[in-house]
């Protein structure tokens, strides 16, 4: 297991510790969806504004940006279904679901309240309907891409603005650090949770598949970075062919989880009903 290799967080110094190559770059102000985006999931613009209203009953206001209340509670639950579900978008209608399949999730129902939002449950499959559904589109206005998606169905990627944070991680002021870190261990704690294989002295985790080998290797690299900037550990991806598609895994070494505060507590998650507290 080979540990970071990047500069320490927050850093925006040259490699000889002198004059910083950039100033530190903010997050809070950052859009991640627009009205615009939002109202362009609509046909006609009379009700796309009524919506627009509506959400507002869910907490959610536009330009969403990484400064806003409510991005936690999207984050979550865009994850879950990007790494266990699918974003299907078949205009006029978009819904999501989140299939739980033998992991056993915490009860996901009612999770949202932030978002004054109930999922419904049946056998195995959480959906959201009915004025529920304006959440789907919000998913897709923050570019969780599933089906019918604008990218190739060759491509499955983390959304723009987890991609942003973590490519920048080590430019970031403090309060911005703040918010990526949160972002990446909430990510890696649902990937934990949803794609972890058990095997008696690793942790396996699958990854989703691409269109291509560099493709999936590129999208590799950010889930293993986030390891190393939340918990201090460089896992390494393997990629391989499956069928027309490149899958991938990532292992990590028990030894080196049960040497971290939550090592333990990461290894263990199978049938939690608890969020990890991870190290800071």
């Amino acid at each position: 297991m080979v540990m970071a290799i990047w500069p320490a967080r927050g850093s925006n110094l040259k490699s000889d510790g002198n004059l910083p190559l950039t100033m530190s770059i903010s997050l809070a102000s950052r859009i991640i969806a627009t009205r615009e985006q939002f109202l362009s999931t609509f046909d006609h613009s009379t009700y796309a504004h009524r919506c627009l209203e509506k959400l507002s009953k869910h907490h959610v206001t536009l330009p969403l940006t990484y400064a806003s209340p409510i991005l936690f509670e999207l984050h979550t639950l865009g994850t879950y279904v990007h790494f266990s579900g699918e974003l299907r978008v078949q205009p006029p209608t978009y819904r999501f679901y989140i299939h739980e399949g033998d992991s056993h999730f915490r009860d996901l129902r009612h999770m949202w309240q932030g978002l004054d939002l109930t999922l419904e449950y049946r056998q195995g499959v959480y959906a959201n309907r009915g004025e529920n559904a304006l959440i789907s589109r919000i998913l897709y206005s923050m570019d969780f891409n599933r089906t019918g998606r604008k990218k190739s169905a060759d491509e499955f990627l983390l959304p723009d603005y987890v991609r942003f944070a973590i490519e920048h991680y080590n430019e970031l002021d403090e309060e911005s650090t703040s918010i990526a870190h949160a972002l990446m261990k909430d990510m890696l704690h649902i990937w934990v949770e949803t794609r972890k294989t058990k095997q008696p002295r690793i942790l396996r985790l699958t990854l989703p598949s691409q269109g291509t080998r560099e493709l999936a290797v590129a999208e590799a690299e950010f889930y293993t970075r986030a390891w190393t900037y939340c918990f201090g550990i460089r896992p390494k991806a393997n990629i391989y062919p499956a069928g027309e598609h490149f899958a991938g895994e990532v292992n990590i070494n028990a030894h080196d989880l049960t040497r971290l505060p939550c090592g333990r507590d990461i290894f263990a998650v199978t049938n939690s009903n608890n969020r990890l507290s991870g190290s800071s």
